[in-house]
């Protein structure tokens, strides 16, 4: 040991202050966000009419669809370079369980 807390320098540059200016940079934008009057400052702040609410569910709808795309890709990836597949393919049952509860509550409650 060299005295340092994780044992090389080379570590010492990962501090948590560059990830907290990372996670609050998004949470500052959609604060000031919220307060306009924009599709997304109505989004931000949950004030929607029925066109925002669609927009809300296609952009749901198209991240859902990315996030398995990048399971998928992941996947593939990690069997031609031999790596483990399993977190992978956790995530991708992990997705198809979710689309299936989603669909029976919404379809229990009288959605088409």
């Amino acid at each position: 040991m060299n005295g340092h807390l994780f044992g090389s320098t080379v570590d010492d540059l990962f501090c948590p202050v560059p990830i907290g200016a990372i996670a609050l940079t998004p949470a500052i934008y959609s604060y000031f966000t919220a307060r306009q009057d924009t599709d997304i400052g109505a989004l931000a702040s949950g004030r929607l009419d029925e066109r925002q609410q669609l927009l809300r569910w296609q952009a749901w709808s198209f991240s859902a669809h990315a996030t398995f795309a990048a399971s998928a890709a992941g996947a593939v990836i990690a069997a031609i370079l031999k790596y483990p597949v399993w977190p992978f393919s956790l995530f991708i049952v992990f997705q198809f369980v979710a689309f299936y509860a989603g669909l029976a509550r919404y379809k229990s409650r009288g959605a088409s």
